[in-house]
């Protein structure tokens, strides 16, 4: 149950248009490359997703305000 996202700053799009689905049929993980700040995230925050961020080591960082990258959604 995981869901990625890569539509090259389409991010916001996608989720308003699956945003039903997404509420009927929540994946556990959502993996998208976005703004902390978009609407997307919010979205998704809102729906009851924790983020976390991976370091250059890979390992989980939390996501800092105002970040842009490969964000990890997890349902908490």
């Amino acid at each position: 149950d995981m869901m990625k996202v890569d539509v090259e700053q389409g991010e916001d799009a996608v989720v308003r248009g699956a945003l039903r689905a997404l509420e009927r049929y929540p994946p556990r993980m959502v993996m998208m490359e976005t703004s902390i700040d978009s609407w997307a995230s919010n979205a998704l925050i809102e729906m009851g997703y924790a983020t976390y961020r991976l370091d250059e080591t890979g390992c989980e960082k939390p996501v800092e305000p105002g970040f842009w990258g490969n964000i990890f959604f997890v349902l908490k």
